[in-house]
Protein backbone atom coordinates (compact mmCIF):
# COMPACT_ATOMS: atom_id res chain seq x y z
CA UNK A 1 0.00 0.00 0.00
CA UNK A 2 2.82 2.34 1.30
CA UNK A 3 5.55 0.60 -1.19
CA UNK A 4 7.45 -0.21 1.74
CA UNK A 5 9.03 -3.67 2.82
CA UNK A 6 10.36 -5.53 6.12
CA UNK A 7 14.13 -4.28 7.03
CA UNK A 8 16.05 -7.67 7.57
CA UNK A 9 19.18 -7.73 8.96
CA UNK A 10 22.24 -8.98 7.31
CA UNK A 11 25.68 -10.08 7.70
CA UNK A 12 27.91 -10.44 4.60
CA UNK A 13 24.89 -10.10 2.49
CA UNK A 14 23.31 -12.98 3.55
CA UNK A 15 19.94 -12.80 5.46
CA UNK A 16 20.28 -12.99 8.96
CA UNK A 17 16.53 -12.41 9.95
CA UNK A 18 13.47 -11.15 8.11
CA UNK A 19 12.45 -8.75 10.55
CA UNK A 20 15.92 -6.63 11.72
CA UNK A 21 15.56 -6.46 15.47
CA UNK A 22 17.32 -2.95 15.39
CA UNK A 23 20.14 -2.38 17.94
CA UNK A 24 18.93 -2.25 21.29
CA UNK A 25 18.26 1.37 21.32
CA UNK A 26 16.68 1.77 17.92
CA UNK A 27 15.16 -0.38 15.68
CA UNK A 28 13.51 0.03 12.13
CA UNK A 29 9.73 0.21 12.23
CA UNK A 30 9.37 -1.70 9.08
CA UNK A 31 11.32 -3.96 11.20
CA UNK A 32 10.54 -6.12 14.84
CA UNK A 33 11.93 -3.11 17.28
CA UNK A 34 9.95 -4.94 20.22
CA UNK A 35 13.00 -4.22 22.26
CA UNK A 36 14.40 -1.14 21.33
CA UNK A 37 13.72 2.18 23.08
CA UNK A 38 12.49 3.50 20.08
CA UNK A 39 11.11 2.49 16.43
CA UNK A 40 12.29 4.95 13.72
CA UNK A 41 12.10 5.39 9.87
CA UNK A 42 15.03 3.11 8.41
CA UNK A 43 17.60 3.36 5.54
CA UNK A 44 18.02 -0.13 5.30
CA UNK A 45 18.13 -3.38 3.35
CA UNK A 46 14.86 -4.92 2.51
CA UNK A 47 14.45 -8.80 2.98
CA UNK A 48 12.15 -9.46 -0.16
CA UNK A 49 13.32 -7.15 -2.29
CA UNK A 50 17.47 -7.01 -1.05
CA UNK A 51 17.78 -3.90 -1.92
CA UNK A 52 18.40 -0.54 -0.31
CA UNK A 53 15.32 1.08 0.85
CA UNK A 54 14.78 4.53 2.25
CA UNK A 55 11.44 4.62 4.16
CA UNK A 56 11.60 8.69 4.57
CA UNK A 57 12.04 8.68 0.92
CA UNK A 58 9.81 6.43 -0.33
CA UNK A 59 7.09 8.22 2.28
CA UNK A 60 7.69 11.99 1.43
CA UNK A 61 7.19 10.77 -2.28
CA UNK A 62 3.83 9.28 -1.71
CA UNK A 63 2.26 11.37 1.00
CA UNK A 64 4.58 14.86 0.46
CA UNK A 65 6.20 16.85 3.39
CA UNK A 66 4.11 18.29 5.70
CA UNK A 67 4.98 21.54 7.50
CA UNK A 68 5.36 21.87 10.90
CA UNK A 69 2.63 21.56 13.68
CA UNK A 70 4.25 24.24 16.27
CA UNK A 71 6.70 27.29 15.27
CA UNK A 72 10.44 27.20 14.79
CA UNK A 73 11.49 29.65 17.03
CA UNK A 74 10.70 31.00 20.08
CA UNK A 75 9.07 34.42 19.76
CA UNK A 76 6.28 32.35 18.23
CA UNK A 77 5.76 29.92 20.96
CA UNK A 78 2.45 28.17 21.25
CA UNK A 79 1.05 28.86 24.87
CA UNK A 80 0.32 25.80 27.19
CA UNK A 81 -3.18 26.47 28.59
CA UNK A 82 -6.09 24.75 30.54
CA UNK A 83 -5.06 22.28 32.47
CA UNK A 84 -6.72 19.27 33.00
CA UNK A 85 -6.25 17.85 36.68
CA UNK A 86 -3.26 20.13 37.14
CA UNK A 87 -1.51 18.86 34.16
CA UNK A 88 -0.42 19.90 31.32
CA UNK A 89 -0.42 18.06 28.27
CA UNK A 90 1.92 19.11 24.52
CA UNK A 91 1.27 16.47 21.64
CA UNK A 92 2.89 17.63 18.48
CA UNK A 93 5.61 15.30 15.52
CA UNK A 94 8.98 16.10 14.47
CA UNK A 95 8.46 15.88 11.00
CA UNK A 96 12.60 16.55 10.09
CA UNK A 97 15.38 16.14 12.13
CA UNK A 98 15.64 20.09 11.71
CA UNK A 99 12.50 20.68 12.61
CA UNK A 100 12.36 22.79 16.17
CA UNK A 101 8.70 23.06 18.22
CA UNK A 102 8.64 25.55 20.73
CA UNK A 103 5.77 26.42 23.16
CA UNK A 104 5.76 28.67 26.13
CA UNK A 105 3.92 28.54 29.62
CA UNK A 106 2.89 30.77 32.60
CA UNK A 107 3.57 29.19 35.63
CA UNK A 108 2.23 30.01 38.99
CA UNK A 109 5.36 28.83 41.04
CA UNK A 110 5.77 25.66 43.00
CA UNK A 111 6.95 21.95 42.28
CA UNK A 112 6.43 20.14 39.20
CA UNK A 113 6.97 17.04 37.84
CA UNK A 114 8.17 17.17 33.76
CA UNK A 115 8.57 13.88 31.96
CA UNK A 116 8.20 12.98 28.01
CA UNK A 117 6.49 10.02 26.22
CA UNK A 118 7.75 9.01 22.93
CA UNK A 119 7.95 5.66 20.84
CA UNK A 120 9.10 7.10 17.75
CA UNK A 121 11.29 9.84 18.08
CA UNK A 122 14.60 10.40 20.30
CA UNK A 123 13.51 13.47 20.97
CA UNK A 124 15.73 16.79 22.80
CA UNK A 125 13.19 18.51 24.71
CA UNK A 126 14.18 21.09 27.20
CA UNK A 127 12.58 23.29 29.85
CA UNK A 128 13.59 26.97 29.39
CA UNK A 129 13.40 30.39 31.52
CA UNK A 130 12.11 33.44 29.86
CA UNK A 131 15.66 34.16 29.54
CA UNK A 132 16.65 31.34 27.06
CA UNK A 133 18.77 29.00 29.45
CA UNK A 134 17.86 25.73 30.21
CA UNK A 135 16.33 24.75 33.29
CA UNK A 136 15.54 21.28 32.70
CA UNK A 137 15.94 18.63 30.09
CA UNK A 138 13.41 15.96 29.49
CA UNK A 139 14.61 12.21 29.75
CA UNK A 140 13.83 10.40 26.64
CA UNK A 141 11.97 7.06 26.62
CA UNK A 142 10.30 7.64 29.90
CA UNK A 143 6.52 6.34 30.51
CA UNK A 144 5.91 8.37 33.68
CA UNK A 145 6.57 11.03 36.18
CA UNK A 146 9.95 12.40 37.38
CA UNK A 147 11.52 13.58 40.38
CA UNK A 148 9.37 16.97 41.25
CA UNK A 149 11.19 20.17 40.27
CA UNK A 150 10.42 23.44 42.32
CA UNK A 151 9.57 26.09 39.53
CA UNK A 152 9.26 29.94 40.79
CA UNK A 153 6.28 31.75 39.25
CA UNK A 154 7.04 33.03 35.76
CA UNK A 155 7.20 32.35 32.12
CA UNK A 156 8.72 29.52 30.69
CA UNK A 157 9.43 27.85 27.22
CA UNK A 158 10.01 24.22 26.11
CA UNK A 159 11.87 23.84 23.15
CA UNK A 160 11.34 19.79 21.80
CA UNK A 161 13.94 18.48 18.40
CA UNK A 162 14.80 15.35 17.33
CA UNK A 163 18.44 14.36 18.40
CA UNK A 164 19.51 13.67 15.11
CA UNK A 165 20.28 10.61 13.01
CA UNK A 166 18.72 9.26 10.00
CA UNK A 167 14.93 8.60 10.64
CA UNK A 168 14.27 9.86 13.93
CA UNK A 169 11.07 11.81 13.31
CA UNK A 170 7.92 11.50 14.85
CA UNK A 171 6.00 12.14 17.50
CA UNK A 172 5.84 13.26 20.88
CA UNK A 173 4.17 13.79 24.21
CA UNK A 174 5.15 15.78 27.11
CA UNK A 175 3.80 16.49 30.07
CA UNK A 176 4.11 19.38 32.96
CA UNK A 177 2.06 18.52 36.26
CA UNK A 178 1.70 20.68 38.92
CA UNK A 179 2.12 19.49 42.34
CA UNK A 180 -0.47 19.97 44.91
CA UNK A 181 1.14 19.24 48.29
CA UNK A 182 -1.40 17.59 50.74
CA UNK A 183 -3.52 19.34 52.94
CA UNK A 184 -3.28 18.74 56.36
CA UNK A 185 -5.82 18.41 58.76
Amino acid sequence: MLGLTHQGLFHNSKLIDAYNPGNGTSGPIMGIPYHDLYARWWLGTSSTTRKTQDDVAILSKLLGHPSGDAPNNISQSIPIIHPIDNQFDIDGVIFASSDVDYYHITWSGGSTLLWSSTRMLNAKAVLLNSHGKVLFKFKPYTVGPATPVFLPKGTYFVRIQSSGGYGNIGGYALHIQHVIPPTTT
